[in-house]
């Protein structure tokens, strides 16, 4: 029986160059949309973070006669100011610091503030069912550049007690017409929105195009 030999057919360089090609091509196409579910699942996540965040917002007003957590306050017993963060966590409404870091932000920490319209300093303001449901309680905002391991020890009310919160104001704050002031408040780390808690509760993305003064402030 005569032996049949096969040679195997090699691929030539040319071939190798389209294949090689093809395959850059196709990650180039998907590298994008795979970087854009990323970040859209840490926006979800960060929005996740903020309405958990009201919650306890909440649950604190109903102990305390519909009054939300002042932005400051002074522990019973000392002299010593904490922030609104620590009284939530402290008195168990939050499990954790870390609820006001973005996963979006690498770099900054208490990534979440609310509108001093309702964190009065001392005593905060009343939060019930009546409250605009347009009015913003709570953004995705600038944060503080602290260690993140800094949640580890309680938090002390700062020298300038706005870096905790954002207000309305013609001065400080962000005002239609002024738009240098928006970032300072209101940080567009997703893809250029921003994640907002609404007084009534719910949580949604935002563009700079969407915010008026009536969610600034009762009118």
């Amino acid at each position: 029986m005569a032996s049949t030999s096969y040679k195997k057919k090699a691929f030539t360089l040319i071939e190798l160059l389209v294949v090689v090609s093809i395959i850059a091509l196709l990650i180039s196409i998907l590298l994008p949309a795979l970087s854009r579910a990323r970040e859209q699942a840490k926006a979800v996540a960060c929005r996740s973070n903020i309405k958990q965040i009201g919650i306890g917002f909440f649950y604190y007003a109903e102990d305390y006669d519909g009054f939300s957590v002042p932005n400051c306050y002074t522990a019973p017993g000392t002299l010593q100011q904490y922030t609104w963060e620590h009284r939530l966590v402290e008195e168990g409404y939050l499990d954790d610091y870390a609820l006001m870091e973005c996963p979006s932000e690498k770099e900054y920490v208490n990534c979440v503030k609310p509108n001093a319209y309702f964190v009065g300093e001392q005593t905060g303001t009343r939060l019930d069912k009546n409250t605009p449901a347009e009015l913003y309680l709570l953004a995705d905002s600038q944060g503080n550049l602290t260690d993140h391991e800094a949640y580890d020890i309680p938090f002390y009310c700062p020298t300038n007690p706005s870096l905790e919160i954002w207000k309305y104001s013609d001065d400080i704050a962000y005002y239609q017409g002024f738009p240098d002031k928006f970032d300072n408040y209101f940080t567009p780390r997703h893809s250029g929105s921003f994640n907002i808690l609404f007084a009534d509760q719910h949580a949604e993305i935002q563009d700079r195009e969407d915010v008026t003064e009536n969610n600034l402030v009762p009118q």
